[in-house]
């Protein structure tokens, strides 16, 4: 009758550094298979030992003893731990230990668990001791470095302390994120029309004092564009710029972005105005910026519909547009749906010809996500939006 093994890897004898770590943990995978095989019988066990070790191992099992058929399971393995275990450097897996540090995507945890795994390949007489002290060495936080040194915490405690830190870290990453991203809201210029709307330039808010008002209530932080002054830090504190790159504001009070002079504003439609008749023209828009010097700006190259498209990362722009000349270029042809978005060049009273808009796939190298272009009649730039950006 024949029997069907469960595949197991060969143990690797030359070409390899520390065999008897190796060696070691190669037969303690072996055993666990036994046990789960409920393999009780120690003929049955050399004879797999010799099967699954190869050609190498039964050759080293041959020469340590004159008839190797006389040995059992316990002999066999124990004359094979004293082959390999001379060849084992603990100082060199002492010194690989001592060098460990916390990698930059590796919880505490994570690092704790890789450090007491290597710590049993040392021979340490106090492994958790040993461990602590590794990880008070080799850990990325600072304040569990200061904590650990200040307090006598154990491993344990270390362990939870940490966990504490991470996740505090991560909340107050996404609530940054937040702040920057409703900074770049408040950015958004405010125009009231009630036919066809004609833009000009917002120059900076300007404080104006009342009497009768407290100033904290008018007066705006040239940093994030909140009022001043501020209950607490600033929101803007420790932020860069997605324009300038510059640290300490947002992106909706960037001087630099407002001195430029060229700009494409596109125009969303928005809510009525408060107590205006609803046959008129809604006359309420989101504008955002992007500047022509496109040399300033960056680039990516994205694979939209199925064609690459070196396209402009405006991080100021609400939508993604893309030149007619391009959309005769996908196959298959996308199915154009009525825009009822404007668009106007700076200065313009004339909205830029939008074809229509389209959803569809774009993709990168490592990420793909769906999103809705808008056509412009001719051959202009290709813009990515701020959040199809993100999304990618």
């Amino acid at each position: 009758m024949s029997v069907s093994l469960p595949e197991f890897p060969q143990f690797r004898v030359s070409g390899e550094k520390n065999l008897g770590v190796r060696w070691k943990e190669y037969v303690s995978k072996l055993e666990n298979l036994f046990i789960g095989l409920n393999i009780e019988s120690k003929k049955r066990r050399k004879a797999l030992l010799l099967h699954y070790g190869g050609d190498e191992i039964y050759d080293i099992a041959e020469s340590l003893s004159t008839n190797s058929e006389e040995l059992d399971y316990d002999t066999l393995k124990q004359k094979l731990n004293g082959y390999f275990n001379p060849k084992s450097n603990r100082e060199f897996e002492t010194y690989e230990f001592r060098n460990m540090v916390q990698e930059h995507c590796e919880t505490t945890d994570q690092f704790v668990t890789r450090l007491k795994t290597k710590a049993k390949f040392c021979e340490f007489s106090d492994s958790e001791r040993e461990v602590k002290s590794q990880l008070i060495q080799g850990c990325r936080s600072n304040e569990l470095r200061k904590r650990a040194l200040r307090d006598d915490y154990s491993l344990n405690d270390l362990q939870k302390f940490a966990r504490t830190l991470e996740i505090s870290e991560s909340q107050a990453t996404e609530i940054g994120k937040k702040v920057q991203t409703n900074g770049q809201t408040a950015s958004v210029d405010r125009v009231k029309s009630k036919r066809t709307p004609k833009f000009a330039r917002n120059p900076r808010p300007t404080v104006h004092k009342n009497q009768n008002q407290p100033s904290r209530q008018n007066t705006k932080c040239t940093n994030c564009g909140g009022n001043f002054p501020h209950k607490g830090k600033c929101p803007a504190f420790g932020m860069e710029c997605f324009y300038c790159h510059k640290k300490n504001h947002l992106i909706s009070v960037c001087r630099k972005r407002k001195q430029n002079k060229h700009h494409l504003r596109e125009i969303h439609e928005s809510e009525q105005e408060e107590n205006q008749d609803s046959s008129d023209n809604e006359g309420t828009f989101g504008i955002s910026v992007r500047v022509n010097n496109i040399r300033r700006l960056p680039h990516v190259t994205v694979n939209v519909n199925g064609i690459n498209v070196n396209a402009l990362v405006d991080t100021g722009s609400t939508i993604n547009i893309v030149s007619e000349k391009l959309l005769r270029k996908m196959q298959p042809y996308p199915k154009l749906k009525p825009s009822h978005t404007k668009a106007y060049a700076f200065g313009q009273s004339k909205a830029l010809p939008i074809k229509g808009q389209f959803t569809c796939t774009i993709e990168t190298e490592k990420k793909y996500s769906t999103a809705e272009f808008y056509v412009i009649e001719g051959n202009t730039d290709s813009i990515i939006s701020y959040d199809t950006a993100v999304s990618l």
